[in-house]
C-alpha cells in the first residue's frame, strides 16, 4: 500500500470523527428542538383546556343565576295566587308556576351536569399542568447536556479539521476532491477494502456495495499507488495489507 492511499486511509478515519462528532451534536440538536415542541403543544392544549373550564364556569354561573331569577319569579306568582280573583286567573297563575318548576328542573340537571364537567376539566388541567412540569424538567437537563457537551465538542472538532488539513496536503488535489466527493454520498466513508471472496476462483469484492471487482482492479491496485474507484458505488477501492 503506497503513500497516497495510506494518507487517504488516514483521512477517512479522520472523516469518519467528525461526522460522528456531527451527527451526535445534531441528535441532541433534535432531541432538545423535539422536547420544546413537545412543551409547546402541551401548554397549548392545557391554555384550551383552561379557557374550556372558564366557559363552563361561566355558563353553570349564568344557568345558576337564571335559576335564582326564575325562583324569584315562582314566589311573586305565589303571592299573586292570594290575590286571584277568578278560577281561570288562578288556574293560569298555577300553570305558569309549575312551567317555570319544569324550567327550573331542566337548569338543574344542566348545571349538575355543567359542574361534572367543571370538576373533570380541572382535573385534566392538572394533570397538564403536571405532565408540562415533567416536560420542562427534562428540556432543562437536555439543555445542560448540550451545553456541557457543546464546548468539548467544538474543541474535538476544530482539532480534527486540523489534522484534516494537514493530511489532505500530502494527497494530491484531484484525489481529494474526488475523495470528498465520494464521502459526501456515504457519510465521509469515501474508501472501501477489496475483499477477497474465493481464493481459489481469485472472486473479489467491494465492501462497500459487495458489487464483484475485476482481476484487474486488483492486479492495479497491486502495482500503483491511485485510486480505483468501485464501477457500482464509485467508492475509492484498496487492499488490505493481507490482500495486497
Amino acid at each position: 500500500m503506497g503513500p497516497v492511499i495510506q494518507s487517504l486511509l488516514c483521512l477517512q478515519k479522520i472523516e469518519t470523527q467528525l461526522w460522528a462528532l456531527r451527527d451526535a451534536l445534531a441528535a441532541k440538536n433534535r432531541s432538545v428542538n423535539a422536547q420544546q415542541r413537545k412543551l409547546l403543544q402541551l401548554q397549548q392544549q392545557t391554555q384550551q383546556k383552561r379557557d374550556q373550564l372558564k366557559h363552563a364556569q361561566a355558563d353553570a354561573a349564568s344557568q345558576e343565576l337564571d335559576i335564582k331569577t326564575q325562583e324569584s319569579e315562582i314566589g311573586k306568582l305565589r303571592n299573586a295566587l292570594n290575590t286571584a280573583r277568578t278560577n281561570k286567573e288562578y288556574n293560569a297563575i298555577l300553570s305558569q308556576i309549575n312551567s317555570d318548576r319544569t324550567d327550573i328542573a331542566r337548569q338543574e340537571e344542566k348545571v349538575l351536569a355543567l359542574l361534572t364537567q367543571i370538576d373533570q376539566i380541572d382535573d385534566e388541567c392538572r394533570q397538564a399542568q403536571q405532565q408540562i412540569a415533567q416536560t420542562q424538567d427534562r428540556l432543562d437537563s437536555l439543555r445542560r447536556a448540550q451545553q456541557d457537551d457543546q464546548a468539548q465538542s467544538e474543541q474535538d472538532l476544530a482539532k480534527l479539521e486540523q489534522d484534516k488539513s494537514h493530511l489532505a496536503d500530502s494527497i494530491p488535489a484531484s484525489v481529494l476532491n474526488q475523495f470528498q466527493r465520494v464521502g459526501q454520498n456515504y457519510n465521509g466513508q469515501a474508501m472501501a477494502a477489496v475483499t477477497l471472496n474465493d481464493p481459489r476462483a481469485s472472486a473479489y469484492s467491494c465492501s462497500g456495495c459487495h458489487m464483484s471487482i475485476t482481476i484487474d482492479t486488483v492486479d492495479f491496485l497491486m502495482s500503483k499507488d491511485e485510486i480505483k474507484q468501485c464501477p457500482n458505488c464509485q467508492r475509492l477501492l484498496y487492499l488490505p495489507p493481507d490482500e495486497s
